[in-house]
Order: C-alpha cells, then structure tokens, then sequence
C-alpha cells in the first residue's frame, strides 16, 4: 500500500485489525512512502492507538498530539470510523 493510495482515499493514516477486528496498529501514510512495497505492514506499523467513540474531543486530541498522528480510529467495541485533526477544529469551530 502506498502513501499515494492513502492519500487519494483521503486517509493520513489506517487501523490495521487482526482476524477478530481488534486494532494491532495504525499506519501511516509517511511511514507507507518511507518503505519499499514488499516490506510487510506489521514490520512498520505504529503502536496501535484509538479513541472510544463516546468520548471527548479533547481526549482524541490529546492522543492525536502524544502519538503524534493527524487521524485516530475511533472504536465503539469495533471499528467505527476515523476523525481527523481537521475534524476537531471544525468542531471546535462550531456555534454551540
């Protein structure tokens, strides 16, 4: 998989799941272009790294921020989706 590919899905950054649809690890798009495209995902994922989706912006962005990722999975038993930095800051944005 490519940066390229991710990036044309509109994705910085991908859940990679196991056979029972736990998360294992994320990988992201710089890390998907830094590699050759036979290494295997596993060998350069991140630590896996997701937010429940009832919780807080603030707590997804204060992951996003120490993991340093722009997109975080977000889990409701399984996955559920993604949001994105830019997604914060348009809920941030919003009139309550």
């Amino acid at each position: 998989m490519s940066a390229t590919l991710l990036a044309s899905h509109g994705f910085t950054a991908l859940p990679v799941v196991d056979g029972d649809g736990r998360i294992v690890g994320v990988l992201d798009a710089a890390s998907a272009f830094m590699f050759q495209p036979d290494i295997l995902v596993e060998d350069v994922m991140l630590p896996p790294a997701c937010v429940e989706a009832g919780a807080g912006l603030s707590t997804a962005a204060a992951l996003m921020k120490a993991r340093c990722l722009p997109e975080l999975p977000v889990v409701e038993g399984a996955l559920v989706g993604t949001v994105k930095s830019g997604d914060l800051l348009t809920a941030w944005a919003m009139p309550v």
